[in-house]
């Protein structure tokens, strides 16, 4: 697909999306909280994602005891979530990563860096997949990524965007530079299991 029929059919899609969706608001966070938030996001509805990582701040004491704990607590303590262990293994790991790295739970320091630098900082993360990098881009540093999970990027595939073998090792959370960061957000609707369940062929229907 060229790279203006590829602009052309994203902003078709973006145009559908917006009749059926409002970008969720960014809460004001740490680079490090948007980071672990993520782990938290990946294939899950946002109230949620939200309420797992509320319960998670709650129940342990800081991010230390949660770095020490043990997959099966924390995925406990995230039960809601489409897949604990997993929301957890990544979340124990970007936690384990940054502080060896820095001996401290901060990565305030990378809102300093340029964009290509603090990217690949956030890629280098133990624990940090594309979805998780591509969020904490988008709504830590607003970088233009797109964060897609596995349901948001099988409905681009069937929408003739996605290239699964490009899409399963590198960033495919991002469609070059055609798209807006509102636009972006929208997209990540199409992640929510509950919403692509309602919504699914509608946005087919309107958007071919």
């Amino acid at each position: 697909m060229g790279s203006t029929s590829r602009a052309s059919q994203f902003s078709k899609l973006h145009k559908v999306l917006a009749k059926h969706y409002q970008p969720v608001p960014v809460p004001e966070r740490p680079v490090l909280e948007h980071l672990l938030f993520a782990c938290c996001l990946e294939n899950a509805p946002y109230p949620i994602a939200e309420e797992a990582f509320a319960g998670l701040i709650d129940i342990f004491y800081d991010w230390n005891e949660i770095r020490v704990s043990t997959i099966r607590e924390l995925a406990e303590a995230m039960s809601r979530l489409p897949d604990p262990p997993s929301a957890a293994s990544h979340l124990r790991s970007v936690l384990q990563d940054v502080f060896e790295a820095n001996y401290t739970f901060d990565l305030e320091s990378l809102k300093k860096l340029n964009l290509g630098p603090a990217t690949e900082a956030i890629d280098k993360t133990k624990g940090v997949n594309s979805f998780i990098a591509s969020y904490t881009v988008q709504s830590a540093l607003g970088g233009h990524a797109i964060p897609l999970d596995s349901g948001a990027l099988g409905v681009l595939q069937n929408s003739r965007f996605g290239n699964r073998k490009a899409g399963e090792r590198k960033r495919h959370s991002r469609f070059g530079t055609s798209h807006s960061q509102k636009q972006g957000s929208r997209v990540r609707f199409l992640a929510s299991p509950i919403e692509r369940r309602v919504h699914r062929q509608s946005v087919f229907d309107e958007s071919a």
